[in-house]
Formats: structure tokens, sequence, C-alpha cells
């Protein structure tokens, strides 16, 4: 069996709502993440400040992709990674998205994508 993917759903609660809130840094810590795990980037990062607070942004991977959406009001980003690649390191990303946003606690769900035989 082959797993062509990983989906891991990250919920960063207790962040710090001035972080989050703003978008250059939000996109700076997930380039960081990207940086980190050696990922390579095939478009141009998207990220969208919505008023009165909050905002979303997406970075497009040759791996897949990385997405988040925030929450200042609540202290609460939501953070969405794809990889076909093989850097998986999930422990990385949120130890780094962590103290980057200063959430104190996270939630992750991890789903594997693409489950096939290896031979048909």
């Amino acid at each position: 069996m082959i797993i062509l993917g990983a989906h891991a759903l990250l919920d960063l609660y207790g962040c710090n709502s001035k972080k989050i809130n703003n978008q250059k840094t939000v996109l700076a810590a997930m380039l960081d993440i990207v940086n980190s795990l050696e990922m390579k980037v095939i478009g141009k990062p998207f990220v969208h400040k919505f008023h009165p607070q909050g905002c979303t942004a997406f970075i497009p991977l040759a791996e897949s992709h990385l997405a988040i959406h925030t929450w200042p009001e609540r202290g609460f980003a939501a953070l969405d990674i794809f990889t076909c690649g093989q850097n998986r390191n999930f422990n990385k990303i949120i130890k780094l998205i962590k103290r980057k946003l200063d959430a104190q606690r996270t939630k992750i769900k991890i789903t594997s994508r693409g489950v096939v035989r290896d031979s048909f």
C-alpha cells in the first residue's frame, strides 16, 4: 500500500490576537514553515485582511499547499497543511507555529490521502 499524501488540520488556541490579526506576521510565520521544511513555493502567496479583524492566507507548494484563517477576537487560528512530499514533520510545524503566533494550545488531526495499492 502507498500513501500519496498527508493532510494535517491544526487548531491553534490562545494565540496572540495582535499577531494573528496582522497579515504580514501571519504570512511570515507560514513562510518560515515552508523554509524550515525546505518546501518549494510554486506560485505567489496570497493573503487577505478582513475588516474589522482577521486574515486568511494561502501558499501553493510543489508538495501541495499551506493555508490559514484567523479569528483574533477568539485568539484562534486554523492551519491547513497538505503535502504529497516526503517531508511530513508535523511536530516541527506545530512547534514553529506555536512559537510564532504564541499559541497556548493546539489540536491536530492528520489524515492520509490517496491510499492506494502498490500493485494492480
